[in-house]
């Protein structure tokens, strides 16, 4: 890693509010201080709120966007495109050392050594393309099927179905799935592309994550 690179730690070894608005301020403003409105999308995490990064976004002319819950494995972009790849290569450098260093432990010093090749294996491709997938950039909300983000419905136990029900006393499996999963009419194909599939209208996309993200980033373009 290069010496412009930052390194930080936590107590618990996850993301707090320090840590992140070290990030924030040490990091994400210097590197797009040179452009003249960035959008800053992210989960909602507590540690990603705070009035010291709110304070800092202001001052900085930097619009954050938080992400609905539960939806950022559809949403995010770096979950989209970028941690999978990312894990997967990490799994293979780890083993490669287990196997060259015949299961020696981890320590602080060599995983340093470590997390720079994974450093060196990171391509900008895989971020742009996480952001494509997302509906981000370019923007194009009905990307991702309105049945992706409908909410999960809730069952008390007395009330299910017993799977052993014979077909003539009750209601097939695969009856009972389609019920629960609703009509799919507004269900966009995923094998269509920006330039080949449509959004004729609000009502053809009715999720609400993929609305606010829209209004947010046509906010942005009005100002």
């Amino acid at each position: 890693m290069g010496q412009k690179d930052h390194y930080g730690t936590s107590d618990n070894g996850s993301m707090d509010t320090n840590l992140f608005s070290s990030w924030f301020k040490k990091g994400f403003v210097k590197w797009t201080k040179a452009l003249l409105r960035v959008l800053l999308i992210f989960d909602g995490h507590m540690s990603h709120i705070s009035d010291e990064v709110i304070n800092l976004a202001r001052e900085n002319q930097v619009h954050l966007l938080c992400l609905p819950p539960c939806c950022s494995h559809l949403l995010q972009p770096l979950d989209v495109g970028v941690f999978k790849p990312l894990k997967d290569k990490w799994c293979t450098i780890v083993k490669q050392w287990y196997k060259e260093s015949r299961m020696k432990a981890i320590d602080k010093a060599q995983f340093s050594k470590l997390l720079t090749k994974l450093y060196d294996t990171l391509k900008p491709q895989l971020a742009v393309a996480g952001s494509s997938k997302c509906g981000v950039y370019p923007l194009y909300p009905c990307i991702i099927a309105a049945d992706k983000l409908a909410p999960a419905q809730t069952f008390d136990k007395e009330t299910l179905p017993d799977q052993n029900t014979d077909v003539e006393e009750g209601v097939s499996t695969s009856t009972i799935s389609a019920a629960v999963s609703g009509p799919s009419q507004n269900t966009v194909n995923p094998t269509n592309t920006p330039a080949t599939a449509e959004c004729h209208s609000e009502s053809s996309c009715p999720s609400i994550p993929r609305m606010a993200m829209r209004k947010a980033v046509v906010t942005n373009e009005a100002e």
